[in-house]
């Protein structure tokens, strides 16, 4: 099975309605739902389907799960499912939904029966989202082009992702800093940034091929290194998804890698950035928050480092700068060379901003 938006899950969902004669699965006893679109599939999650088939069916005649996907199953959770799928219970059926069959691993592929399914074409594409979205057929060209064939990715924050894909391209070509704040504040799901992302670095690519066929001159050296970040993106939002890194530094790591450079932000962007690092929101005790804020924000005035050093459960800032303004008192207060704050993250990817 390939691509996400083809219709896979649609398809597994009528045919689970087809076998138990269901209306509604997400209130059926005999069907079980799993998706790893908010957090990835565990092995919890996978010994509890285990024992949902081996329970007897209510309704129908069988009991189904439909997984959805199985792309990024840690080993654990690939071990646990190993042995569903070895001694599958009677009367049951397991619906595994994989966009990228190659990052199956084998021995899961070959306990399945495996039913590729191919995209659609450009003009059925344009078809089903013009049905889908009346409203938006002067969209549909720019659309198609951003999820060819995948009309199912297409949600209701269509505009937003145009907006993001245009601004990628632009921040990517031209390094447009007027962009780069709109691309950190997008409020579009990760997922969502993260095939928005790699889909602007591919078209850079084969706008590369297209004029090296078209002036018989392909630049070879371009093509590896746009296809070397492609693949270090991809990894960036595959480590925010299993180790729960920050939302923002994960993007904003992401797009340093797509344009290949450093970027130069607003203050405000970086202080967003580091904060969100620290796992800090305006939620947490106002003190350590001005403290933390304040220790960022004077370093950046006075063009300094800040490095970040994970220490067991605490998190170290060093700044050179001893004096910050402590926004309670309203004066100028010496803060120590390093200054300790609870660190709630797990992971960090961000370790220095050089201002």
């Amino acid at each position: 099975m390939r691509k996400a938006g083809i219709g896979k899950s649609r398809l597994s969902r009528a045919f689970a309605k087809h076998v138990t004669g269901s209306v509604e699965l997400e209130s059926d006893p005999d069907v079980m739902l799993i998706d790893n679109i908010t957090e990835q599939i565990s092995v919890d999650k996978v010994r509890e389907m285990r024992h949902f088939l081996h329970m007897t069916a209510i309704r129908s005649q069988r009991k189904v799960v439909i997984v959805d996907s199985i792309d990024d199953l840690s080993v654990s959770s690939t071990n646990a499912m190993l042995k569903t799928l070895e001694e599958p219970p009677i009367d049951s059926l397991i619906l595994l939904i994989s966009h990228n069959v190659h990052r199956v691993p084998v021995v899961v592929k070959s306990r399945c029966v495996i039913l590729p399914l191919q995209a659609l074409s450009y003009e059925e594409t344009k078809l089903v989202i013009d049905r889908n979205f009346p409203d938006m057929q002067q969209l549909s060209d720019k659309i198609t082009h951003i999820y060819p064939g995948t009309p199912g990715m297409v949600t209701e924050d269509i505009e937003k992702e145009i907006l993001l894909y245009e601004n990628l391209i632009s921040a990517i070509h031209k390094m447009n800093p007027a962009v780069i704040g709109g691309i950190l504040e997008t409020d579009l799901p990760l997922h969502k940034v993260e095939y928005i992302v790699l889909k602007a670095i591919s078209d850079i690519v084969c706008n590369i091929l297209d004029a090296g066929t078209k002036d018989g001159r392909r630049d070879d050296c371009t093509i590896t290194d746009m296809l070397s970040r492609y693949h270090k993106a991809q990894e960036i939002f595959r480590a925010a998804r299993t180790m729960h890194l920050q939302r923002d530094v994960t993007i904003l790591r992401a797009l340093e890698i797509a344009a290949n450079r450093v970027l130069l932000m607003s203050k405000e962007i970086i202080v967003r950035a580091l904060m969100s690092n620290l796992g800090f929101t305006k939620k947490d005790s106002s003190s350590a928050y001005d403290v933390v804020m304040s220790a960022v924000k004077t370093a950046l005035e006075t063009n300094h480092s800040i490095r970040l050093h994970n220490v067991g459960t605490l998190h170290v800032i060093q700044c050179a700068e001893k004096k910050y303004h402590n926004p309670k008192t309203g004066r100028l207060e010496t803060l120590p060379p390093k200054r300790r704050v609870r660190f709630r993250s797990s992971r960090k990817l961000l370790d220095t901003v050089n201002v």
